[in-house]
């Protein structure tokens, strides 16, 4: 995202930023980020196997496989919750700047950046849907 902010590749830039906030929504154990996090993922394979045919390697479903077990973890995290008188809930750790970067930060970035996440979610999905069923350039 940094890279492409410096280049002047403004797409390239809020891809980066919508997949930062779908990280900080899967840090913050939500579904509906951690679907769109895998969607957005696997549509930019198929669109990339459709025009270069170089969509699916092994790092891509590594990679789709750790999305897809995101999904799996917020799904269950969100199940156990009912259950909460007998599981411990580890305590956020804020002291060191990356407990407090890793721990914290998406606590308070999450209920201010999540609109902003559902925005960039459907721009990206659209988009990728319209170049995976478009015509090829």
């Amino acid at each position: 995202m940094v890279v492409a902010a410096f280049t002047g590749s403004v797409v390239d830039a809020l891809e980066g930023l919508f997949f930062l906030l779908a990280g900080i929504g899967v840090r913050e154990r939500s579904r509906v980020a951690a679907i769109v996090a895998f969607s957005a993922d696997f549509l930019s394979a198929s669109v990339l196997q459709r025009d270069t045919r170089h969509g699916f390697g092994i790092v891509q479903i590594v990679c789709s496989a750790l999305l897809f077990a995101n999904i799996l973890g917020n799904w269950l995290s969100a199940r156990w919750e009912k259950d909460v008188d007998h599981i411990i809930v580890p305590l956020r750790l804020n002291q060191t700047i990356t407990d407090k970067f890793t721990d914290q930060l998406p606590t308070i970035l999450w209920p201010k950046v999540r609109h902003v996440f559902y925005v960039l979610a459907g721009a990206e999905i659209t988009l990728l849907l319209f170049l995976l069923v478009g015509p090829r350039t």
